[in-house]
């Protein structure tokens, strides 16, 4: 019904009675129409223009259409019931509109015009007080003062603006009861203003829906207040009750319901701002907020609220600075404050209160069912509330961000009673969890460990339970500082422990399996290896190829290695196959692939239960520690070992023997081999010899979990030189020089390894590798010279021998 009386009542009124123009126009009797327009109207009649040139009146008909205002004109103004403002363009014009109806309600229409620079003026003086004022589709670009309401009678208004675009800044004074509407309009400032209330039941409802604002303003000095945020698209918006300060009565009342709305442009004020309330209802419900920053509550500020019932809700704040209250900031009191299934994430506050900060003594605090995530602030980077009658805070979820925790003071929350074990606190890798319950106040905080502590977990509050609340002491092999990894010592591999606070053990790592230098305790390993004692490592095709060339080259050079008494051989691959199991330098292929070396490393096993490992069994390998031992796989190698590695030495004794018995050839050169280098009365250093490199390869193997491994190496070596030097072994002297440059080299490096590591200590260590390779290669050219000056003199004697022969024939 209202709509048809609305559409009857424009039809009616839109329809010209008179057409005007000031400059051709002629006030005769039937003037009027457009081709012969009248020169000046009258009141209350409806008028149309009849050319470009206008017309310049200080009083305006109830009705203008199509007007094109002339701009030296500064004011015009209406005054009737109803009016009607339609297609017209306004520049630098105050409109002045006079409602004087005296029984019915009075009607303005304003609609599809272009207003610039100019000020509306509407004036409610009719006797029945009442005025429905529709603004729709216009561009306005108007003033500071923009649109006054100003009511000399009481009564109810209602504004509708709808479908408007530019700027609005309106003006209510004296109000009485007011129904502003505001839908779908884009402008980038919607300001509305109420001043100069009096003491009394006044009434005002302010409506915006569906709008794409700037700035949504709205300030309020009735006593029953009303607004209502919907739907918008908005940069920020700002809510003002204006209460009276001598207004005390208990009657006071109001609401304001801010939902749904998306504000994600960012700025530097706060995106929902609400002061002032006393008595009211205020709702902040299901809105995206991002990218705000202010002095305090960037995402949503309430401030001077008194006796009112307040809910957040269901918001999603992002991004949002502040000094305090990054996210969220309540000032009230004797309020009922609850606060529930919010977002609050990455909010950053520079003093306190990342996300929530709830001020002042409240009837009751309830905070629920909120995640807050990664909020930062030095103090209180969740939440902080006062004080209150009651205080309730369950079935939150806060997870802490890194950049916290740096001080041991840091708090995460604080409040004025005890809060409840039943929320989750997710503290960053390494730091603890502290509760503090007081008689005053009770906090959370999440902190590092001090110098010689560690904490390898991150601290949890969960269904009640806290874990990982104090720090362990710092290990062997380990060195622990405040906010940072546990690390350890180099060539030490350290894992995690199963006992109940998942301590660490370390453990002395295979030979270059391990960092050499401090590390992170969980970066222990070297050259592309992980998992347990850096045992696994993946090969590369052309190192697995090389693996299966290099046995084969070997057989190679033994097959067509001249039969002799192999003195320099033995010297040289004794010293080739002893210097990198010293942990000095990086081992070449020959002493991974050597026999002995291999079968022990599979056989030796270390019991790991107390380590998290993927592994079933509590033993693993060594040399390979994502392998375990149990398996049939082993036994098979073990009886192999058993038969075949420890016997070798002492078989070598009865082969030799058996071989003695014999008279052919090949016994003669197996003996050649076996025991050609050595003089008479030392036969038998062929078994020592093996021996002392069973030895050396045991300790190195099974005794590389241990730190006397080396001075034990370091004492069989020094044997080994004192009795070769004593016994002089050898049948050649070259032999003899030969092992006792290996012997001596191998001493030194040994006895290097246990000062302390320079950079220049890898030089001494190259040459000292160096001098024995060079000196048996210096020996091998120089046998191999000897043999090829034999070779050249006996070909030079079978020629002469030839020529003879020749010569006796020819005679």
């Amino acid at each position: 019904m209202r709509a048809i009386i609305l559409a009857t009542f424009c039809l009616v009124t839109l329809a010209c009675e008179v057409y005007v123009d000031y400059d051709s126009g002629n006030d005769v009797d039937g003037c009027g129409s457009q081709d012969n327009p009248c020169r000046q109207i009258g009141n209350n009649s409806s008028v149309c223009v009849a050319s470009i040139h206008g017309i310049r009146l200080t009083l305006i008909p109830i009705q203008i259409w199509v007007w094109r205002r002339s701009s030296t004109v500064r004011e015009v103004g209406v005054e009737g019931s109803d009016t009607s403002i339609t297609d017209s363009s306004f520049y630098a014009t105050t409109l002045n509109i006079i409602s004087t109806s005296e029984d019915l309600p009075g009607h303005t229409i304003i609609h599809d015009n272009e207003i610039y620079s100019s000020q509306i003026t509407l004036t409610v003086s009719s006797s029945s007080g009442i005025q429905s004022c529709g603004i729709s589709r216009n561009y306005l670009n108007i003033s500071s003062l923009g649109f006054s309401l100003e009511q000399e009678t009481p009564g109810r208004q209602k504004l509708s603006v709808r479908n408007n675009t530019g700027h609005w800044y309106s003006f209510i004074k004296q109000p009485h009861d007011i129904d502003m509407s505001i839908v779908q309009n884009h402008m980038s400032t919607f300001d509305a203003t109420v001043a100069g209330c009096v003491d009394g039941e006044t009434y005002s409802s302010y409506k915006a829906k569906a709008n794409h604002f700037g700035t949504l303003r709205f300030a309020d000095c009735t006593a029953q207040c009303e607004f209502l945020v919907e739907d918008n698209d908005l940069r920020n918006t700002v809510l003002s009750f204006e209460t009276l300060s001598t207004d005390r009565r208990s009657s006071l009342g109001g609401m304001a319901v801010v939902r749904q709305n998306r504000m994600v442009q960012g700025g530097d004020t706060s995106a929902i701002s609400i002061g002032n309330g006393r008595t009211k209802r205020i709702e902040v419900s299901n809105n995206t907020i991002t990218g705000y920053s202010a002095a305090s509550g960037a995402g949503i500020n309430m401030f001077n609220i008194m006796a009112s019932e307040i809910v957040v809700s269901h918001n999603r704040i992002e991004g949002c600075s502040a000094s305090t209250g990054a996210a969220l900031s309540i000032v009230s009191a004797e309020s009922n404050v609850t606060i529930e299934y919010n977002n609050m994430t990455q909010n950053v506050a520079t003093l306190s209160c990342g996300a929530v900060g709830v001020w002042g003594y409240n009837k009751r605090v309830i905070l629920r069912n909120c995640t807050m995530d990664r909020n930062r602030a030095p103090q209180t980077s969740a939440f902080y509330v006062t004080s209150a009658d009651s205080i309730e805070v369950t079935n939150n979820t806060i997870r802490v961000d890194a950049v916290n925790s740096i001080n041991d003071g840091h708090t995460i929350a604080m409040s004025g009673q005890p809060i409840s074990l039943y929320n989750e606190v997710y503290c960053p890798s390494q730091m603890r969890l502290g509760l503090t319950t007081e008689s005053s106040i009770s906090s959370w905080a999440c902190s590092p460990c001090q110098d010689g502590s560690y904490l390898l977990e991150a601290g949890v509050l969960r269904q009640g339970q806290t874990n990982h609340t104090r720090c362990l002491p710092c290990g062997d092999h380990l060195t622990c500082s405040s906010g940072r990894l546990p690390m350890a010592e180099g060539g030490y591999w350290c894992g995690k422990s199963l006992s109940e606070d998942n301590s660490l053990l370390c453990f002395d790592c295979p030979s270059d399996y391990c960092n050499r230098s401090r590390h992170e305790w969980n970066k222990s390993c070297a050259n592309g290896r992980a998992g347990v004692l850096c045992g696994q490592y993946r090969c590369r095709p052309s190192m697995t190829a090389l693996v299966i060339l290099s046995p084969l080259l070997y057989v190679v050079l033994l097959t067509f290695l001249p039969i002799g008494d192999g003195s320099v051989w033995k010297s040289a691959s004794f010293f080739i196959q002893t210097f990198p199991l010293l942990r000095l330098i990086t081992s070449c292929l020959l002493v991974y692939s050597g026999v002995t070396s291999i079968c022990l490393k599979i056989l030796f096993c270390v019991q790991k239960v107390q380590i998290e490992t993927e592994e079933k069994s509590g033993w693993v390998m060594y040399n390979a520690g994502s392998i375990e031992c149990s398996g049939t796989w082993r036994k098979v190698l073990v009886a192999v070992a058993a038969v075949t590695l420890l016997p070798s030495p002492f078989f070598i004794l009865y082969f030799r023997r058996k071989l003695k018995g014999r008279k052919t050839q090949t016994s003669r050169d197996m003996l050649m081999v076996l025991d050609g280098c050595y003089r008479n009365g030392c036969k038998y250093w062929e078994t020592i010899y093996m021996l002392r490199k069973l030895v050396i390869a045991i300790i190195y193997v099974l005794g590389s979990y241990y730190d006397w491994t080396l001075s034990v190496m370091r004492t069989i070596i020094i044997t080994s030189l004192t009795s070769h030097l004593m016994l002089r072994p050898f049948k050649t002297e070259a032999g003899q020089a030969l092992e006792t440059v290996c012997l001596l080299s191998l001493t030194l490096l040994s006895t290097l390894d246990t000062t302390e590591q320079k950079s220049w200590t890898i030089y001494v260590e190259v040459f000292l590798v160096v001098i024995p390779v060079l000196f048996s290669l210096l020996l091998a050219g120089r046998k191999l010279a000897v043999k090829f000056m034999r070779w050249l003199r006996k070909r030079q004697r079978n020629k002469t021998e030839r020529a003879r022969l020749l010569q006796t024939e020819d005679e």
